[in-house]
């Protein structure tokens, strides 16, 4: 949500809300013109520092399913933890 910063599920969008897009280095107000409901089969969750991936030059969440993305990233926090001390694959595709 571009007007208050705070993150918010995709599916809570509505018509006419602003959300903080990329353009040339800067964070800018974009209006929501269309939302399309679209389902997919599998999965992907990158893992950022920050929490924070830039999909389409739009500012998201890595936190899919959780609506308070400080709780979810103060949890995350843990994992990044352990990612910096033993490391990851940045390609695995094996999952316990």
């Amino acid at each position: 949500d571009f007007d208050s910063g705070d993150a918010r599920l995709a599916g809570k969008f509505r018509l006419g809300d602003r959300v903080q897009m990329l353009h040339n280095d800067q964070i800018l107000p974009s209006e929501v013109i269309k939302v399309k409901l679209t389902k997919r089969q599998g999965f992907y969750a990158p893992l950022t520092k920050s929490g924070i991936i830039v999909v389409n030059r739009m500012f998201s969440s890595n936190y899919a399913t959780v609506s308070n993305y400080a709780l979810a990233h103060q949890v995350m926090g843990i994992y990044r933890w352990w990612i910096s001390l033993f490391g990851a694959s940045a390609s695995s595709e094996h999952l316990p």
